[in-house]
């Protein structure tokens, strides 16, 4: 009887143990898929080669949340080149005018990025339409690879997007 008893609490030390080895495996698996996703966002902004899809745009202080379906969507930054579709508001004073922003320039004064504790912060202007200079303020947060864009005219409207960063195509 006792032989069984000391051969069950052995057992069970065992078990014990290979559960917690197990555990700690998976656990530096994950943390090692978590570092090479951070990495990879890091790499992608660090390069100036990066798409932002937005699925969801709000005007700013007067807006509700708007979800995006057109898959289209996105801003491209290329090698000091910016392409733009998104959708974006006419008008300096209410009822604004919805209307998609589809162009693209090389003309992006004043790019910066700069490295920040939870990911990314990167500006610029880019003159678009009518010699108005849009400026664009786009924060990553490279643990998730969520990105919130920020676009104003000055005299005009300021619209935020909430979204993701990913390689571009």
């Amino acid at each position: 009887m006792k032989k069984i008893i000391i051969m069950l609490t052995a057992a069970l030390i065992c078990t014990s143990a290979f559960a917690q080895n197990l555990a700690a495996e998976r656990a530096a698996r994950r943390q090692a898929r978590q570092t090479e996703y951070e990495n990879g966002i890091d790499a992608l902004i660090a390069s100036g080669n990066y798409r932002f899809k937005p699925d969801s745009y709000r005007l700013e202080q007067t807006g509700p949340l708007q979800y995006i379906r057109n898959g289209a969507s996105e801003l491209t930054i290329m090698n000091n080149y910016c392409e733009v579709l998104l959708p974006y508001y006419q008008g300096e004073v209410p009822p604004y005018r919805l209307f998609m922003l589809n162009t693209a320039t090389k003309e992006m004064e004043g790019y910066s990025t700069k490295k920040t504790a939870d990911g990314w912060h990167i500006t610029f202007e880019a003159p678009l339409y009518a010699g108005d200079d849009y400026e664009f303020d786009l924060t990553v947060v490279s643990k998730t690879g969520h990105a919130e864009l920020t676009l104003s005219v000055p005299f005009g409207v300021t619209v935020t997007y909430s979204g993701a960063i990913m390689n571009p195509e």
